[in-house]
């Protein structure tokens, strides 16, 4: 899967080029934030999960009375 033979042979002088590179830096900030965002939308979801709940059952008790 892309890793080459002096990767297995150095890993820790393959591990030292990695961390000295910026693209994975910036790799794990990109991770972050996705993290972040990901925790954001969890957080508004869980605040929010009672009023959806409340709206559905109300839309739907209204629904069935105009089918009724």
């Amino acid at each position: 899967m892309g890793v080459r033979k002096t990767q297995l042979r150095h890993p820790i002088r393959w591990l030292k080029r990695f961390a000295e590179e910026r693209r994975g830096v910036s790799t794990v900030e990109y991770a972050l934030i996705v993290v972040a965002i990901i925790g954001i939308v969890g957080a508004a979801v869980g605040t929010m999960s009672g009023g959806f709940n409340a709206l559905f059952t109300n839309l739907g008790n209204q629904i069935q009375n105009v089918v009724t």
